[in-house]
């Protein structure tokens, strides 16, 4: 009723359907609603379960919950049947199901991308790991130490380990001895590298802001619904079980994962969102659904110098589903869905680029990039949209097989991880060069590897993680220095040293750990301090049982990997 503004006639001229009052309109099943010719009543009734019953659920439930805890932070397990959109401010923290396949960065990168874009980076994500089955993330040492940070480049915040004690298949507790007395070695390797992550480049990089184009993918979820109608399509989306929504495997994920190729990270966004941020282009992959306010946002954007890109005939249906034939919304903006076109409107442009993201995923793995050059050709002249890294191959090329984020950690720190895609062994075309705007000195993070100060790196890039610092004043040494004598170290107080990063700027991360006198680690005082500027303090609460000795103190750069340690002597 809210929708139809209370005119009951443009309901049943919508749906076909001929109710004589408001309290007799019904929802309707597929099967039916296909028998009586009213499948846009069972869209709209899809849509209304979905985004308006379903979604608010969660919506009040957090708000019942903020109540009695203000600032809780909610979310979900399980699979893509909510309504983004409306996740601006709930529901921002989730149980992602990304991983266990081939390629999850590319494949299920939209998994991921559709919360952290509605919920403007806010969210706190963790990815999935499982000892049920031998599956592919953990059959190679390769793919072992890809996974903990492929899911930091990703942007999750971690991943948990799904256990399986009554499992038949790997025979319960997997990722130890029948005694639980040794680590296996699949898993020691996940562990390596979740230690290094740990040593402070895991909480600068979660505590950064990920740094995104200007350019936006219009998400609309009554589209879901209008799929599942069209099911014979070039590149239709939609369908699990239970008719629940997965958001992998459409155009939509397609344009996600040729943007990713490209290295230009784009926003997921609503059509109300687009007069809300200075967006220069705006990606269109499936939209035949569309209502006339949708339409209008859009042809404002146009109208402001904005670039369209479209795919698979947008605007053919009204938000309902309602075929529109010749008076299809923005026909103006593309007039022939035939042949490639581009359309000069007041100060911008609309480009209709027949299959310019269908199957973008199944053409990549078979190693065909060759959809990205007419995108990227149209972003950069129309746009100005480039990537904030480039990566070249060995002829000088941009590389398109390199999944990649850049992370602004604050000033003058910028983080930079990527992964080569695992469509091959790796073993061929393997030089690349890094190319960053302006000079800079670059750390390999993962090796704590001294690149160089310069604005061109040559790597070698083989299937392993690569993870830079790229800072504008190098770090250098880490000085510790203990408080003078007047303040001794104290059972039951805080006990305070002062330290430097010789030569840095901007945002430091240091990993902290304390031994005794016999090398024991006393693991509650470990921590990573994250300062922003080169002088810091530290301070340890001393407990008034802390044994007589020697103590340590010893300090890692996480970027650089430089090291300090200082002692202190709780006396007799």
């Amino acid at each position: 009723r809210q929708e139809f503004d209370n005119d009951l006639d443009a309901l049943n001229s919508e749906w076909n359907t001929s109710f004589k009052e408001w309290n007799r309109v019904r929802g309707i099943l597929i099967q039916e609603a296909v028998e009586q010719d009213q499948l846009p009543r069972w869209i709209a009734f899809r849509y209304f379960m979905r985004s308006r019953v379903w979604s608010q659920f969660f919506i009040d439930y957090t708000d019942m919950m903020r109540a009695a805890i203000p600032g809780a932070k909610t979310g979900r397990v399980g699979h893509d049947h909510h309504d983004f959109t409306r996740y601006r401010k709930h529901m921002t923290s989730s149980k992602l199901y990304i991983g266990q396949t081939p390629r999850p960065e590319w494949r299920d990168a939209i998994v991921a991308e559709l919360p952290q874009s509605f919920s403007n980076d806010r969210g706190y994500y963790l990815a999935p790991q499982s000892s049920l089955r031998w599956h592919y993330d953990l059959q190679t040492k390769v793919n072992r130490e890809r996974w903990p940070w492929l899911t930091l480049i990703m942007g999750m915040s971690g991943f948990d380990w799904e256990r399986g004690l009554s499992a038949p298949t790997l025979g319960g507790e997997s990722t130890f001895t029948p005694c639980y007395s040794e680590v296996l070695p699949f898993f020691r390797d996940f562990s390596d590298e979740v230690l290094k992550i740990q040593r402070g480049v895991g909480k600068l990089t979660i505590a950064s802001k990920p740094h995104r184009s200007d350019v936006a993918i219009l998400w609309s979820p009554r589209n879901h619904y209008l799929s599942r109608c069209l099911p014979f399509e070039e590149n239709g989306f939609s369908g699990t079980y239970l008719s629940n929504i997965t958001a992998s495997g459409g155009a939509p994920a397609d344009c996600l994962a040729l943007m990713n190729s490209l290295r230009i990270r784009p926003t997921f966004v609503a059509a109300a969102d687009l007069a809300k941020h200075n967006y220069k282009a705006l990606l269109l992959p499936y939209n035949k659904a569309m209502s006339a306010t949708e339409a209008e946002a859009i042809r404002r954007f146009v109208k402001n110098g904005g670039l369209v890109i479209a795919d698979n005939e947008p605007g053919s249906f009204t938000r309902h589903g309602r075929p529109l034939g010749e008076d299809r919304r923005l026909a103006d903006l593309f007039p022939n869905f035939a042949t490639k076109t581009i359309v000069e409107h007041r100060a911008g442009r609309a480009a209709y680029i027949p299959n310019a993201f269908n199957h973008f995923v199944e053409n990549f793995e078979a190693g065909k990039f060759s959809q990205t050059d007419t995108i990227h050709r149209l972003l950069t002249r129309f746009a100005n949209q480039r990537p904030p890294v480039d990566l070249l191959d060995e002829s000088g090329k941009p590389r398109r097989d390199v999944f990649a984020r850049l992370f602004e950690a604050g000033e003058g720190t910028q983080l930079y991880g990527l992964l080569r895609a695992a469509i091959d062994d790796g073993s061929q075309r393997q030089m690349t060069t890094l190319v960053i705007p302006e000079a800079a000195h670059v750390w390999d993070v993962r090796t704590h590897e001294y690149l160089g100060h310069g604005d061109r790196f040559k790597l070698t890039l083989d299937l392993r993680p690569r993870f830079f610092a790229i800072i504008r004043s190098n770090p250098g040494r880490i000085l510790l220095r203990a408080n003078p004598l007047e303040t001794k170290p104290i059972p039951g107080m805080p006990y305070k040293i002062s330290g430097e990063v010789e030569g840095a700027v901007g945002v430091q991360s240091i990993h902290v750990r304390v031994y005794d006198s016999a090398g024991v680690e006393l693991r509650w005082f470990r921590r990573n301090e994250i300062v922003n500027r080169n002088r810091f303090e530290l301070s340890f609460p001393l407990s008034h049982s802390i044994k007589p000795g020697v103590y340590e103190i010893r300090a890692e750069h996480a970027l650089t990997g430089a090291r300090a340690a200082v002692n202190f002597t709780i006396p007799e």
